[in-house]
This record gives structure tokens, C-alpha cells and sequence, in this order.
């Protein structure tokens, strides 16, 4: 019998750029701050700041796999 092996991704690069959403996502408002601590599945690894200022009906989320054209990087 064969045995399935499922490749595990890399760990993310921790660059830990400040960024700031554009969009709400899962609770989190356009404007949260944050850190992205690198890619993950196609998108941004989000850190927010903050992470217990979200919608009362989310829960407060020590990361967030968002796509990249909802986060704008600060240099």
C-alpha cells in the first residue's frame, strides 16, 4: 500500500514589516495596524497590533492569513 506524504510548508520569513489593512477582515477593521511575518497559502501573514480590538462578534486572533492586495506596507 502506498503512503500519502503531504509536504509541509516553510515557516514564514519574520520580516515583520509594519502594515496597515485596507479592508475589513474576520472582525478587524480597514485602518488596524499591524506587523506581516511573511506568507503563508498565498497570503499575507497579518499580526495585528492590537489583537483585542476586534468586532464583538470575532474572536481576537494573534494572526490572520489575509490576501495581499487587502494590506498596504509602511516603510
Amino acid at each position: 500500500m502506498a503512503t500519502l506524504t503531504i509536504p509541509t510548508e516553510a515557516a514564514p520569513a519574520v520580516s515583520r514589516s509594519t502594515a496597515v489593512l485596507t479592508s475589513g477582515v474576520d472582525g478587524y477593521a480597514a485602518g488596524t495596524h499591524g506587523r506581516v511575518a511573511g506568507t503563508r497559502q498565498g497570503c499575507l501573514v497579518f499580526i495585528p497590533e492590537r489583537p483585542e480590538r476586534v468586532a464583538r462578534w470575532a474572536r481576537p486572533r494573534t494572526a490572520l492569513l489575509v490576501p495581499p492586495a487587502l494590506v498596504v506596507a509602511l516603510h
